[in-house]
């Protein structure tokens, strides 16, 4: 391969590279506008609480009714969710390494939950109008 046509391969992979990251840029933007829309009570994309290291993370979090809260297990040991404070609050089976659950919050209030299997691991949610 010769000298110039090495130099036209290496452009035109920077330029390639370089049209990735504005796509990726424009997809952000997007999907933040669709964010801020959605978290006007229609319900958003909700947050997600990593069980890791027997704790939940984070371990306090907020969101507005009609949110989802989805936990995932990213622990090797099993555990699940048992809330309450509301009229309908998250309660999951025994999650395994990788397993998730969600849960849609329906009404304003406070939500205290812990997994039973380790009554240490507890979380706080408070929902809001």
């Amino acid at each position: 391969m010769t000298v110039a046509r090495s130099l036209a391969v290496v452009c035109l992979c920077s330029a390639l590279v370089a049209g990735c990251g504005e796509d990726d840029d424009a997809t952000t933007t997007t999907a933040a506008t669709t964010t801020a829309a959605e978290a006007t009570g229609r319900g958003g994309p909700g947050v997600t609480v990593g069980m890791k290291d027997f704790a939940f993370d984070p371990q306090e979090i907020s969101i507005i009714v009609g949110e989802e809260v989805t936990w995932r297990n990213d622990d090797s040991a099993e555990h699940n969710i048992v809330g309450q404070g509301v009229e309908d609050p998250p309660t999951s089976d025994n999650l395994g390494l990788g397993q998730t659950y969600t849960w849609r919050a329906l009404q304003a209030g406070t939500v205290d939950y812990l997994c039973t299997i380790h009554p240490n691991m507890t979380g706080k949610i408070t929902v809001e109008k």
